[in-house]
This record gives structure tokens, sequence and C-alpha cells, in this order.
């Protein structure tokens, strides 16, 4: 029985989650290492996936920087490697 009732609850969850980020539209996307794409939802969701190490920005800023003032959340993979500086940026 309480199997039965956690099932009906996690498909109850999927059902309110599932749409709430089915409507988010990507407005841009790029990459930020060898193996790191990065996509920013209208709604302010950044999401960088993947593995590997982020490029070292330097002096320079991320190309997803360009939307810093419409992100409001960040989702990293944890098998990126961040630089202090790219740290930075993000908090």
């Amino acid at each position: 029985m309480k199997k039965l009732i956690l099932l009906i609850g996690i498909v109850g969850l999927l059902f309110v989650i599932l749409p709430l980020t089915a409507n988010a539209d990507i407005v841009a996307n790029g990459t930020c290492g060898d193996n790191l794409p990065w996509t920013l939802d209208d709604e302010g969701f950044l999401t960088i996936s993947g593995s590997g190490e982020m490029m070292n920005f330097g002096d320079e800023d991320p190309n997803w920087y360009l939307y810093i003032n419409r992100i409001k959340s960040v989702f990293l993979d944890d098998r990126i490697a961040l630089h202090l500086v790219t740290v930075d940026l993000i908090v």
C-alpha cells in the first residue's frame, strides 16, 4: 500500500513539474568548454551541462554573460570543474 501511495505521489509530481519546464523556450545557447553546452530559457534558468573543465575566461566574460540580467537561477552539472574566476561570475 505504501508503494502504491508513493507511486501515485511521484506520478502526480510529474504532472505538476513537466508542464512547468515544457513551456520554457530557449532564448540563448552556446558552449563554455569542450563538452559544456549551456542554455538560457525565457524564465531565466541557465543550465550548464556536460562534463569537463569550464573555460578559464580570465579577463573575458563568458558568452552567457550577455544575458546576466535575465538569469534568475543556475543549474550546473556536478561533473563540471570550475575556475575561481567563473565562480565569481555566477555567484
